[in-house]
């Protein structure tokens, strides 16, 4: 039927195309597979001819075709940075297998048991390998078995092929299986649907029975269906509603909310029902360290030994000692967190902001291990400029040459006031052509007041595209140092551009333009600019500058009237309100004095 075969034609065009457009090499792979295996066994079995061959080959390279002009560049992006990724933790799952050879783990357990072996990165919930999948959870002989027993079936449909159809199922199934290697996608019911259904197509006998046996099979079939559907209604809900992601929902909302009880009761449920999952415990530590609760340690010693790459029972542990006053033993587990996986600087930031005197043993703590010169630059970012803490580690980092001590010393002598003491420190750097040294040396050359050596720093540092945005607002200082305020405006529409069309960051470089416009007396221009910030982003530097430049020019009921609001906003102890008093007081003082009215006296009685 030449309809039909149109129809399917399009139907091919169109799998071939998405089957690209997902950007996966096993699907290619996969789908050249599946047409190869289709086409040697409708030549094989006598099903082919001139026509279809030709239909076949005509679908197979529209599709490709059509996927590619769509999908080019990140289909060849793909093949060209691919890895074995998959194909390794295949292998490791299948190592794991040995440990387990005859039962496996049980059916769902893989990605409790696999943590032990896998990373700190990633929870694998299955090894995104059929073969590897079976011998973990079934054990190496019920998974031979069942490769051995698909193996003979898919032969056997193979040879028993007489039309299309079973041809068409067995090639997919081959085409399935060669998916499956690499990509686990049957773990999906729709996915596992359609594959069954094809193995039955491929492997069912042809049907010699009487009409009325095939009747009986099919009334048989319908109350297997209902009995099936019945029970997928009764316990379905029950296997949900205990597995590990609902029971770890559950749990997660009970600590969001506070609720004790309920964390406690469903914890219950979870420990006996998945013993060996370290969630549970990691999760049981986490919530007694909120509460403050003793119990912490146990939990968050079990979640390490079932999860031994994790970081964040290590964290949890240090933020429990630190808030005991053990310092010292939190910060050699947060330094455990950080071996195993670089977690962020959030707890120690937050220790050191309360007890910026623990900087030093921090910093001696973290230098011991190998990353620590990373951690201790993360931790020093994250505090106060003026901190002793940040003080001491900047201290550590110097003396181990690392330069974002010394460059953090820089700013602040240019806190301080003093641009010389910045230079003089920048001079002793490691790296004195860093872009980030060239921007801090051209901000020590502006408050100096040699804008032009600034300029000539800006321009050596502005090479380094990954500092474009710094360096083009350090090119703008500068140019409106120098006074050259037409290259300055330039070099701000530049920096504009870099906003991406983002209204914060927008609002931001207007705020700097109308900044260096006041800085260069153009307070006319630096309303302006303040103005349009205020429109796409409401800040409190932008409405600050609408103020200052406005009592600058003198119009003094405005700038009372921006500092008021602000006033309001940040309450009466803010600098604002203490800038609206003394611009009230500065009108009140300008307003010219009325004359003195003379009243006639009565004349003196007699």
């Amino acid at each position: 039927d030449r309809g039909r075969r149109a129809a399917l034609v399009v139907g091919a065009v169109l799998v071939g195309a998405t089957s690209l457009l997902a950007v996966s090499r096993g699907a290619f792979v996969s789908l050249v597979l599946g047409l190869a295996v289709f086409a040697l066994l409708g030549v094989a079995r006598g099903r082919g001819s001139s026509t279809a061959a030709l239909t076949a080959g005509a679908a197979l390279v529209l599709g490709l075709a059509l996927g590619l002009f769509v999908a080019s560049d990140a289909f060849l992006g793909e093949l060209h940075r691919g890895d074995l990724s998959k194909l390794e933790l295949a292998g490791r799952a299948l190592t794991m297998s040995l440990e387990h050879p005859f039962l496996g783990v049980g059916r769902g357990g893989f990605s409790a048991a696999f943590v032990a072996l896998s990373g700190a990165d990633v929870r694998y919930t299955h090894p995104e390998s059929f073969p590897a999948q079976w011998a973990t959870e079934w054990g190496l002989p019920f998974a031979a078995a069942l490769l051995v027993a698909g193996a003979a079936a898919l032969v056997r449909g193979a040879r028993q092929s007489r039309d299309w159809t079973r041809v068409g199922a067995v090639a997919a199934l081959c085409s399935l299986a060669a998916h499956e290697l690499v990509d686990f996608a049957t773990e999906l019911s729709g996915v596992a649907v359609v594959a069954a259904a094809l193995l039955g197509a491929a492997v069912a006998p042809r049907d010699r029975r009487k009409p009325e046996t095939r009747g009986r099979v099919a009334h048989l079939g319908l109350v297997a269906a209902a009995l099936g559907g019945l029970a997928a209604v009764l316990l379905g809900p029950a296997i949900d509603r205990d597995g590990v992601a609902s029971l770890r929902r559950r749990l997660e909302r009970a600590m969001a909310d506070g609720d004790h009880d309920t964390f406690r009761a469903t914890l219950e449920i979870a420990t006996q029902r998945h013993p060996l999952e370290p969630i549970f415990p990691l999760l049981a530590g986490a919530e007694a360290v909120q509460r403050g609760d003793d119990g912490a340690l146990p939990w968050l010693n079990r979640a390490m030994q079932l999860a031994p790459g994790w970081d964040a029972p290590h964290e949890w542990a240090g933020r429990w000692l630190i808030g005991r006053g053990r310092v010292t033993q939190g910060f050699l587990e947060l330094r455990e967190a950080q071996e195993r996986r670089s977690s962020g600087p959030t707890v120690a930031c937050e220790t050191l902001r309360q007890r910026p005197d623990a900087g030093a043993e921090f910093a001696r703590i973290a230098s011991d291990h190998e990353g620590g010169l990373a951690w201790m630059e993360a931790v020093a970012t994250c505090l106060p400029l003026d901190s002793a803490a940040a003080r001491a580690i900047d201290a550590e980092l110097t003396e181990q040459g690392a330069d974002g001590g010394q460059w953090r010393e820089a700013r602040r002598a240019l806190a301080a006031g003093d641009p010389e003491r910045a230079l003089e420190v920048l001079a002793q750097v490691s790296a004195p052509d860093a872009p980030e040294a060239r921007l801090l040396e051209a901000r020590a050359h502006i408050a100096r007041g040699a804008p032009e050596a600034a300029r000539r720093a800006v321009a050596e540092a502005a090479t380094w595209t990954r500092l474009a945005t710094a360096g083009l607002e350090a090119r703008a200082r500068a140019e409106a140092a120098a006074g050259d305020l037409d290259a300055m405006r330039a070099s701000t529409e530049e920096l504009r551009g870099h906003s991406a069309g983002r209204a914060e960051g927008l609002a931001r470089v207007w705020v700097l333009e109308g900044e260096l416009e006041e800085s260069a007396g153009q307070h006319g221009r630096a309303i302006a600019a303040y103005e349009r910030a205020e429109r796409l982003h409401p800040s409190v530097e932008g409405a600050t500058g609408i103020a200052r430049a406005s009592e600058a020019i003198g119009h003094l009921a405005r700038a009372t009237r921006v500092y008021d609001q602000l006033c309001r906003t940040q309450g009466e102890t803010s600098a604002a309100c203490a800038a609206r008093d003394r611009v009230r007081q500065r009108a009140r003082e300008s307003l010219p004095l009325a004359p003195q009215l003379r009243v006639p006296q009565p004349p003196p009685a007699p």
